[in-house]
């Protein structure tokens, strides 16, 4: 591996960095059950955030008029019941650790409610590895851009790390490699249609990546 230049990773939470992607279906389900309505499919809600500016879009075209606190409020009654369950995706840990021996810059860019976050990334105990930490993220793309002016990183030393289409977009947006992780739950298809720089579906795939030996689809 090549030793690394002055570089940044910056990683997606829910699906990403833990393994909730069950636990999140099930409180974003609840939202359309409180209303009776037929949930989407995984495949069906991804498809429509990837083309949508937020969360929230995505609600209203299916019918459902809440406003964000209206949305949050109810996935948060029924996400917390199941903090215990929650724990890192395969190879977190390994990454973390590996870019921090490299001094490789890390970050959080997550969408995910602050009350939702601290108490499962304070039982991970990970606070430490990142510099970094950025929850309720409306527009990825501008904080990922604005952190790249704060540390005086080239783009594309930049790394963005998500788990779905509209992850990638966003990356794509703010003109950062983007790495797509596999992780299951979400169809690989669709990841592949967002056309992502980089696919892994370990997340100790990404030393590679980043050292500079690539993984790309």
């Amino acid at each position: 591996m090549k030793d690394p230049a002055n570089k940044m990773v910056l990683f997606d939470w829910n699906g990403t960095l833990i393994d909730d992607m069950p636990i999140w279906y099930q409180s974003s389900s609840k939202i359309f059950e409180v209303y009776g309505l037929e949930p989407p499919t995984i495949k069906e809600y991804m498809r429509r955030l990837a083309t949508t500016k937020d969360y929230t879009e995505v609600y209203h075209s299916l019918g459902i008029n809440l406003d964000k606190t209206g949305l949050d409020q109810i996935y948060q009654e029924e996400y917390q019941k199941h903090f215990d369950a929650i724990e890192l995706s395969v190879g977190a840990k390994e990454i973390l650790e590996f870019f921090q021996r490299r001094r490789i810059i890390l970050g959080i860019i997550t969408t995910q409610i602050g009350s939702l976050f601290d108490p499962i990334f304070t039982k991970l105990d990970i606070k430490r590895y990142f510099k970094h930490i950025i929850v309720e993220a409306r527009k990825k793309n501008t904080i990922i851009v604005q952190l790249c002016v704060q540390e005086k990183m080239k783009l594309h030393h930049c790394y963005y790390v998500g788990d779905t289409p509209s992850d990638i977009r966003h990356a794509k947006n703010a003109d950062v490699k983007s790495i797509a992780y596999l992780n299951s739950y979400i169809p690989k298809e669709l990841i592949l249609d967002s056309k992502p720089d980089f696919v892994v579906s370990n997340l100790k795939e990404i030393s590679e990546i980043v050292l500079g030996n690539g993984n790309e689809p």
